[in-house]
């Protein structure tokens, strides 16, 4: 089984105020999905997105799509808050760019928490985010129409050498608001 993480280099893409500057002209609104029925998923207050319709009315994220080449998408998870175990639908699988800077790992069954920057993340395989005390901000370039491992080949030149593509921190100490 591949590791369903790869850490990216992609900083002489990324400007995090400027993406700050773009997550500012977006608005969130909590997660929802009208076709579940109960439970985290069908509505998420502390968990909210912005779509971002047109990449070039955002010129920090058009910068990057252009490599990429997805459907960018801001994300804002709650200080206090987790995401439950999920494998995404329909998204093959992601890159996603954490803006802000103290943020919680995410987990793969099976594999553990792994702490990154910038990653190509396979979303066919269950993760969860685990509640932190520090709001995370993150631009997903969400891809459905490469896999986890097409995306890995096109992505190769830009696999960090210093974290690796398979490089992964267990215990992580999970935060609760009364801890």
């Amino acid at each position: 089984m591949i590791c369903p993480i790869t850490f990216l280099n992609l900083e002489h893409l990324i400007d995090r105020d400027g993406l700050k500057e773009d997550m500012n002209n977006v608005t969130f609104i909590p997660f929802s999905d009208s076709s579940i029925k109960e439970g985290f998923f069908k509505h998420a207050p502390h968990w909210e997105q912005a779509k971002v319709d047109d990449t070039y009315e955002m010129p920090f994220v058009s910068k990057i799509n252009e490599l990429i080449k997805g459907k960018a998408k801001f994300y804002k998870q709650h200080a206090y808050h987790s995401v439950p175990p999920h494998a995404d639908i329909d998204t093959l699988c992601c890159i996603n760019i954490l803006i802000s800077e103290d943020n919680a790992p995410v987990n793969f069954e099976d594999w553990g928490d792994f702490t990154y920057h910038c990653a190509l993340l396979d979303v066919t395989q269950r993760h969860s985010i685990i509640s932190w005390q520090e709001e995370r901000h993150v631009l997903k370039f969400s891809i459905f129409d490469r896999t986890y491992n097409q995306a890995l080949e096109e992505f190769k030149d830009y696999i960090s050498p210093e974290q690796g593509p398979i490089q992964y921190k267990k215990n992580i100490k999970k935060t609760s608001k009364n801890a």
